[in-house]
């Protein structure tokens, strides 16, 4: 409650804690009532001057000529909204750093997040890779186990056939380098 020459602490916290209490509560704020010296509410007048037609005005609600409050409403409401600035820009700043800060937070969380991603598409890769190696290992342990085998059964008839070790260590050459050159 606006009381001009006589704004004391008692008004302005009453009026908060009904402001704050309607904040929480989710219930509309109802305009704070002007009031002059004499506590009357202020009306809303209107200028019938030619200076100034139709321009609203606030001036005390009692007997004319008792009180003396009287302001142009723009004027008024000017000063209120330049108010409203000044007081709410603590408030701006103070959400601006905890933005900065949300931010700087949720950079920290994303980052190690992003990495451990990175790392995790990299160990894939890495992982398909050596797949691939294990793959190609294993086709070449069959073939060569198929050597060994067709070897050891070559040997063995060519054993069991009576045939010389000369000529058998040319076969084997030969089969090594066909082995060599396909596998």
């Amino acid at each position: 409650m606006l009381q001009p020459g006589n704004l004391s602490r008692s008004s302005s916290s009453r009026s908060s804690r009904r402001v704050y209490k309607s904040v929480r509560d989710g219930r509309s704020l109802d305009p704070p009532e002007l009031r002059c010296a004499c506590k009357v509410e202020a009306r809303k007048m209107m200028s019938c001057t030619t200076r100034n037609p139709d321009r609203e005005y606030l001036s005390c609600g009692s007997t004319p000529g008792r009180c003396s409050i009287w302001i142009w409403r723009d004027i008024l409401m000017e000063y209120v909204e330049e108010m409203l600035d000044y007081c709410g820009a603590p408030l701006k700043e103070m959400l601006d750093d905890a933005n900065r800060k949300l931010d700087d937070q949720a950079r920290l969380i994303n980052s190690p997040r992003l990495k451990i991603e990175q790392d995790s598409s990299d160990r894939e890769q890495q992982l398909g890779e050596v797949i691939g190696c294990i793959t190609k290992l294993e086709g070449s342990v069959r073939r060569l186990k198929m050597f060994i085998w067709g070897t050891i059964l070559l040997v063995s008839t060519w054993l069991a056939i009576g045939g010389s070790a000369s000529s058998l260590v040319n076969i084997l050459l030969a089969v090594t380098l066909i082995y060599l050159v396909v596998g």
